[in-house]
């Protein structure tokens, strides 16, 4: 079965903001979703003290504090990301893309796979990762995937 989709900006953020909010880390994941408000509420605390050390470490944190914060929406806001168009063939277990870069085809069942909510998620040999959206896919390639990600 052979399915033609286009991966846009927006498939693209959503994918991005879920790698970099659900990193396999524990310790990375915590520290991403608390961070920076922890910095921020840090550096309250120390603007509220005397001495010019309280008010200079306190002006560091605060500002790192709202960087660490905003850092996956500022990286998103600079990348450049040009739409791919993809042409999916899925035959059982095997899966081939083509690109305007060229074709792959890889073996799902030898491959770590998983999803979310939102995609379908192949984890390549080399550690890249192919997304696929779920809403822009096909019934028929859904189902196809469903059976072969489990």
């Amino acid at each position: 079965m052979r399915t033609n989709l286009q991966i846009d900006k927006k498939d693209y953020s959503a994918f991005y903001l879920y790698l970099y909010y659900n990193s396999k880390n524990r310790l990375i994941r915590v520290l991403r979703y608390i961070g920076g408000p922890i910095l921020i509420l840090l550096s309250f605390y120390m603007l509220d003290r005397e001495g010019k050390f309280s008010v200079a470490y306190g002006g560091f944190c605060l500002g790192y504090g709202i960087y660490y914060l905003l850092k996956p929406f500022l990286e998103l806001l600079l990348k450049r990301f040009a739409p791919q168009d993809i042409s999916l063939e899925i035959n059982g277990a095997q899966l081939s893309f083509e690109t305007k870069d060229g074709k792959s085809e890889v073996n799902i069942s030898r491959l770590k796979t998983y999803k979310t909510k939102q995609f379908f998620v192949i984890q390549l040999e080399n550690n890249q990762s192919v997304f696929l959206p779920k809403k822009k896919l096909g019934t028929a390639a859904k189902a196809e995937l469903e059976e072969q990600i489990t």
